[in-house]
């Protein structure tokens, strides 16, 4: 299938798109072309600055022929270099609208920045959209919000300072994600799972789960830092395991009278204001849980480094070809034998 380019400047739209000197103008142009199995470079050579919300509302994909949108080089090599569409030329609005039966489309190195409104606003579509390696920045409300009942996936991608939530709706997933330094939540989702992410700094919450998935599970996060609860949860039919919640404005962990039948493994849990838990005398029930400073890299404000220093930290596990460590929190350190068992979270900046 074919694979189209969009330039910020020297583009039209009148032109084929089918190589950078023949580029397309606009986003929304390819978003409105663009059929099953096609790829568009969203080129690096300035900022994308759309003078009208982008519309996600009429291709979709298939599942065996995904639609793809990702960022390239400034002269259109597929490099992963981030591209940026930035609201500033936007009155009003989000910057990127999903409306509509569109489904399989996958978005990879972006950056969605400085809307008036939310970065993105997904209303319809179904988990099996994805982002890879995108950050949502600076935008007026929300990063990023999906109110679709399925939700999208994200990977190794970036919500900070954003005017509301970083991340918040319905998320079928995030793995290896940071949230940090938004006016509300870090993370503030109905959502199936999520692995290997740190939230910190946010002004609110740093993970908020309205519910977790009967059939998902909540492990190595940190919370760090957030002006109010570490975690908050309201769900039974869940686990928390292998989180790191520490020095949190209010409760290390916030269940309500639903959340507090979850299981808590592997927590630990210091230096929270209020207290480690609101349930249980302000003890954590479960097992191996650590009260004990993490002791962070460093907790220096934009240089933060979230990988635990504390021996305490890890527990032994058994894998195919040897004996590896695993940390409680974010941060998976180099396995002693047989290989790491799970890849570094990687806070993207731009």
């Amino acid at each position: 299938m074919p694979t189209y380019y969009v330039r910020s400047s020297g583009g039209n739209d009148g032109n084929d798109g089918l190589s950078f000197g023949n580029g397309w103008a606009t986003v929304q142009h390819a978003a409105d072309t663009v059929i099953a199995g096609d790829t568009v470079l969203v080129c690096a050579d300035g900022n994308h600055t759309p003078s009208l919300t982008i519309d996600f509302d009429a291709t979709t994909g298939t599942s065996g022929s995904r639609i793809t949108f990702r960022g390239a080089g400034a002269t259109g090599d597929d490099d992963g270099t981030v591209a940026t569409i930035s609201g500033s030329s936007l009155g009003a609005g989000f910057i990127i609208d999903a409306t509509g039966s569109i489904d399989y489309v996958d978005f990879e190195n972006l950056r969605i920045t400085g809307g008036p409104s939310s970065g993105f606003n997904q209303q319809s579509g179904s988990a099996v959209w994805s982002f890879r390696n995108c950050r949502f920045d600076n935008n007026t409300n929300y990063g990023f919000i999906s109110s679709w009942s399925t939700g999208p996936q994200f990977y190794d991608c970036e919500f900070d300072n954003n005017g509301s939530d970083g991340l918040a709706g319905y998320i079928a997933g995030a793995y290896r994600c940071s949230f940090h330094d938004n006016t509300g939540d870090g993370y503030q989702a109905y959502t199936e799972s999520i692995s290997f992410c740190v939230s910190y700094d946010n002004g609110n919450d740093g993970f908020r789960f309205d519910s977790l998935d009967s059939s998902g599970i909540a492990h190595n996060l940190t919370s760090f830092g957030n002006g109010s609860d570490g975690i908050y949860i309201n769900s039974s039919q869940s686990t928390i395991t292998n989180s790191i919640v520490f020095d949190n404005g209010a409760y290390g962990i916030n269940a309500t009278a639903t959340g507090q039948g979850a299981t808590y493994i592997n927590i630990c849990s210091h230096s929270n204001t209020t207290a480690h838990c609101n349930w249980n005398g302000g003890t954590i029930p479960g097992s191996g849980h650590v009260l004990e400073d993490p002791s962070f890299v460093s907790v220096t404000d934009g240089a933060e480094d979230l990988t635990p220093q504390n021996t305490n930290l890890y527990k032994t596990i058994t894998m195919t070809g040897g004996t590896s460590y695993e940390y409680i929190g974010a941060i998976q350190p180099q396995a002693s034998a047989g290989g790491d068992k799970y890849p570094y979270p990687r806070a993207r900046r731009y």
